[in-house]
């Protein structure tokens, strides 16, 4: 992720007050990814037109979309660049590549044999990797910039990404790491049962976040989960959503700052979501709906060019763009904490001096985050009762984030 910014985003600013995650273009498209060179030049693929496989550029912060490239009786699954020229999608046929910036594209090997890839990922302009699984599994490289690849057929997953120099990471049941550019690798099965992981991201902390869809079996239903591991793969927890059908994408924008997005069950509104704790614990952000009788949508890629400059995608045909981090936080209930809500209080609310918080649990932690997710004031507490001192912040709304011995909870609180 490149942290670029030019007097172009500042202009954005002063035109609009951007307080969520914005519509930028909307279109027939069923769009599965999206990537950008830095915080204005960007690109989007998928299914156009019924049929079309298309990639589409922006060169303006989203403003705007031109189609560099569109083909008929394909999908297109991918697209990642290791330079600001060269530039690789992965299609169900074979891998598009490009030398010119994305402007033009073409095919530099013949139709695969075996599986399309699912997601590529790229060293550097020559090295390369694709992974595929789909009632079977393929793991792939090349080394000659896209014109010939080695297929292996012994593992394979859904999604890969580069976390450093020659450092691999990739998912699908099992964790699978590679620290030399996958001449060897080590493959830990995953903890989560009946769950399909969709994506996973990494931190330079070794933090590592993994999304996707479970099954219960009590209620008949999907939910979406998300993973976390603080050793590279030894250790997981997990925290299921009930509310959300699937998680489909995951992207970390700083070290602790991370989004997730996906589709949750209508009407909910946690399609876009937030963590400021490298993935601890999870809000949800408020979005911008494409129609007004639309509920819901699938958001299936996410994508931050810097920590505050983010672009998701959905198969609708929705672009959606946030110049401010997605703007405000809000509590996202889950089925994890046994720290109930209900056995909170918190009054006044709106408040001007202060509050008062109370618990029928012992307490041991307040914290309180801005619109933005961060930190401004927190306090260790003893007992069931604790008086917040909230006079020096500014008006608006905060996130309290409450810790007691059974877990932690999330409320809303408005400063006067």
């Amino acid at each position: 992720m490149k942290a670029t910014f030019s007097l172009v985003l500042f202009s954005l600013f002063s035109i609009n007050t951007f307080s969520q995650w914005d519509v930028v273009n909307e279109s027939d498209c069923a769009y599965n990814a999206v990537f950008f060179l830095n915080d204005s030049v960007g690109f989007v693929v998928g299914i156009c037109g019924g049929n079309n496989i298309t990639i589409k550029k922006t060169i303006d912060y989203g403003e705007s979309w031109y189609i560099v490239h569109d083909t008929t009786n394909a999908w297109i699954y991918d697209i990642y660049f290791p330079s600001d020229s060269i530039g690789y999608a992965s299609t169900y046929e074979n891998v598009l590549k490009t030398t010119d910036g994305g402007e033009t594209w073409f095919y530099p090997t013949p139709e695969f044999e075996g599986y399309p890839y699912r997601s590529i990922v790229f060293q550097n302009d020559s090295i390369g990797f694709g992974c595929f699984t789909d009632n079977g599994a393929a793991f792939a490289r090349t080394e000659d910039g896209g014109f010939t690849w080695t297929e292996e057929y012994e593992y394979g997953g859904r999604e890969i990404i580069k976390v450093g120099d020659c450092q691999y990471r990739m998912v699908d049941g099992y964790y699978h790491k590679s620290d030399n550019c996958w001449e060897g690798h080590e493959s830990i099965p995953l903890p989560i049962d009946d769950r399909y992981d969709e994506n996973i991201a990494f931190s330079s902390d070794n933090i590592v976040l993994s999304c996707g869809l479970g099954y219960s079996s009590k209620t008949s239903s999907n939910f979406g989960f998300i993973g976390r591991s603080l050793n590279d793969g030894e250790d997981w927890s997990v925290i299921d959503f009930e509310y959300i059908y699937a998680l489909r994408s995951i992207e970390f924008a700083s070290n602790q700052i991370a989004y997730c997005v996906g589709q949750p069950y209508s009407p909910n509104p946690y399609s876009f979501l937030k963590t400021i704790d490298g993935g601890e614990t999870w809000f949800y952000q408020e979005y911008e709906l494409v129609c007004e009788t639309c509920f819901s949508p699938d958001i299936r890629d996410v994508y931050c060019a810097s920590e505050n400059v983010c672009y998701a995608v959905s198969g609708g045909g929705g672009i959606w763009r946030t110049l401010n981090g997605g703007g405000e936080l809000y509590p996202l209930p889950t089925n994890v904490s046994e720290f109930e809500t209900n056995k909170v209080s918190i009054s006044p609310n709106p408040a001007s001096n202060s509050v008062t918080i109370s618990s029928d649990n012992e307490l041991n932690e307040i914290q309180l985050y801005n619109a933005f997710g961060q930190l401004v004031q927190e306090a260790k507490v003893s007992g069931k009762t604790k008086n917040i001192n909230i006079s020096a912040l500014e008006q608006g709304i905060y996130i309290v984030r409450i810790t007691s011995e059974h877990g932690f909870s999330n409320h809303r609180i408005v400063k006067q």
